[in-house]
């Protein structure tokens, strides 16, 4: 890995939530090529679906998670929908009650991840990337989850909303890493 972008090296799973009354959770692994260290793929492995009124079930999903996956702080990537043009963590005027109850229940597990691997993702933005701008629904996000990953058990509207979510991040990720990589090569 003589290669390896400094941007996002430790990224091991994206956990995309999509905050709601009832949320969705999609945990990714992410591989990597082994010649250069660069994201290659990424594939779910665990969805949930939680009622968002309670710190408890939060806390329980994530612990579960941690010990199943070994999540830490140093190898996750969080994404989570937002419904402002909130652009770093700074803006908590811009988090719903929602969200600042992944990001406790996240920290009382210790999995909260430094603010450099949180991404903020507009719903309006990853569902004109992912789905399309005249396909923003969500029988168009199931849709696009059960074809896309036709691995994922029991995919409620929530949980396909996350997978829109995690891999809109994917993309993103992706597209930074090339940015990195071609910026390197031009300064050679």
């Amino acid at each position: 890995m003589k290669y390896l972008p400094r941007i996002f090296p430790k990224i091991e799973f994206i956990l995309a939530v999509d905050p709601a009354l009832s949320t969705g959770i999609a945990l990714f692994q992410v591989y990597r090529n082994s010649d250069n260290g660069m994201l290659r793929k990424i594939v779910p492995v665990a969805t949930e679906t939680i009622q968002s009124y309670l710190l408890k079930p939060y806390s329980e999903v994530f612990s579960e998670l941690k010990r199943t996956y070994g999540l830490n702080e140093n190898n996750l990537y969080l994404a989570i929908e937002t419904w402002t043009y909130a652009r770093n963590l700074k803006t908590v005027l811009g988090l719903g009650k929602a969200q600042q109850r992944v990001f406790d229940a996240l920290e009382v597990v210790g999995c909260l991840p430094a603010k450099n691997c949180i991404q903020l993702v507009n719903a309006n933005k990853w569902q004109a990337a992912v789905l399309g701008h005249n396909h923003n629904t969500k029988k168009w996000s199931l849709q696009f989850a059960v074809l896309l990953y036709p691995d994922v058990e029991d995919v409620t509207e929530d949980v396909a909303d996350a997978v829109g979510i995690g891999h809109y991040t994917f993309m993103e990720l992706v597209n930074s890493q090339r940015g990195y990589m071609a910026k390197r090569k031009r300064s050679k």
